[in-house]
């Protein structure tokens, strides 16, 4: 080796060092991009439907993701006294039938989710013995679901509450569809 060559070889392993590292920058660089949503706000929360529908406790039942329906959640609203209705259909692998969560489904969900149980017995249970810890656990799964699916309406079984839409036609099963349940 000349020493010219000697003296060309640090100013190589510069330039070399530099182009990996630049490399790596822009690897990390991308990765961070394909992590955040948009400009790196929070996620989006689901536009809420033009009018909500108002769900009593037994047309719930029926939105369970059997036979083909769609799969929906309710969960008191920890900013108001409204129990609000999910649609779960895209998570249905999470909440469809035989799946872990399925327990929540076509039901008022608030007991179970606030005591992070899905034994059957203690999803549906009052919220008025609630701790402030599982109340906080409640309000979090609340902003989850919010900001993962769309919320379509809300429970009542006061048959007088008019101040919203019933379940349009094509969603309620037809008789057929609930012998088939």
């Amino acid at each position: 080796m000349t020493e010219g060559e000697v003296m060309a070889m640090p100013s190589t392993v510069y330039l070399l060092a530099l182009v990996v590292g630049f490399l790596m920058v822009t690897l990390v660089m991308q990765t961070f991009k394909k992590r955040t949503v948009g400009d790196g706000a929070a996620p989006a929360i689901p536009p809420e439907p033009a009018k909500k529908i108002r769900f009593t406790t037994a047309t719930l039942a029926e939105f369970t993701g059997a036979a083909g329906k769609p799969v929906y959640v309710a969960v008191k609203d920890p900013f108001s006294d409204e129990v609000t209705v999910f649609d779960m259909t895209k998570g249905i692998d999470f909440y469809g039938p035989g799946s872990p969560y399925n327990v929540f489904a076509g039901k008022n969900a608030s007991h179970g989710l606030a005591l992070s149980s899905t034994d059957s017995e203690d999803v549906t249970k009052p919220l008025d013995k609630l701790s402030a810890s599982e109340q906080d656990t409640l309000m979090q799964w609340y902003l989850k679901f919010a900001s993962k699916y769309p919320k379509i309406g809300y429970v009542s079984d006061n048959e007088t509450d008019a101040t919203t839409e019933q379940i349009p036609e094509e969603k309620k099963p037809s008789a057929a569809e609930k012998k088939e349940q």
